[in-house]
């Protein structure tokens, strides 16, 4: 799974069958926070340098009608399992990094 901020247009997901890897994507010049917070993803966090916060309820309206899928969402579940294994969960968040155009990671 692949959240993408652009500069403008929609935030959007992107590979939503991966749930094996999850990131941020954007570029240098895109106000991230306010952008994830206009489309209500989520935010960036600040206690976690170069990360972000994004909404599970808004994961599971972004992945459209694979969230109806049985085995997609057991699989989904798993993920956000591990992510909480990891300390990577903050209640209805998921943590990610942040992987800006240049291809560095904020």
């Amino acid at each position: 799974m692949i959240v993408v901020v652009p500069a403008t247009g929609a935030v959007e997901l992107t590979e939503p069958s991966v749930l094996t890897a999850f990131s941020c994507t954007t570029s240098t010049d895109v106000d991230l926070d306010a952008r994830l917070r206009d489309s209500h993803a989520g935010h960036v966090l600040e206690d976690h340098e170069g990360e972000v916060g994004i909404r599970i309820d808004w994961l599971l309206a972004q992945a459209g009608t694979l969230g109806e899928d049985a085995t997609w969402r057991s699989g989904f579940d798993k993920m956000l399992d591990y992510a909480e294994s990891k300390g990577w969960r903050q209640g209805d968040l998921i943590v990610s990094h942040v992987v800006v155009s240049d291809g560095s990671t904020q």
